[in-house]
């Protein structure tokens, strides 16, 4: 089904976000009306996260007169770019 697979034995209400690794509570995620559970793949923070450093390489780019998809860049970088962008700066931390 999907490329992202959820670890058996969580209870009902949690998620695991495979970006962080966390088991977070569900209320944690944004409401995605596409997906079959109706929540988003990543928790808020993760989400924001991705958003953000979209942002900023499209604009990294454009400032530097290049396009989104520049054949400047070879494979490699344009892969490095696509997994540097899939990284979660740090865990989840659960507000205690």
């Amino acid at each position: 089904m999907g490329k992202f697979k959820t670890p058996s034995g969580i209870s009902a209400g949690l998620r695991h976000c495979p970006c962080c690794k966390g088991i977070i509570p569900a209320s944690n995620f944004n409401r995605d009306r596409q997906r079959p559970d109706g929540l988003r793949l990543y928790c808020r923070p993760c989400d924001r996260y991705k958003a953000l450093s979209t942002q900023r390489r499209r604009r990294d780019l454009i400032g530097a007169g290049k396009r989104m998809t520049d054949s400047n860049a070879t494979p490699a970088e344009r892969l490095a770019a696509s997994i540097a962008a899939l990284a979660c700066p740090q865990p989840y931390a659960a507000a205690a």
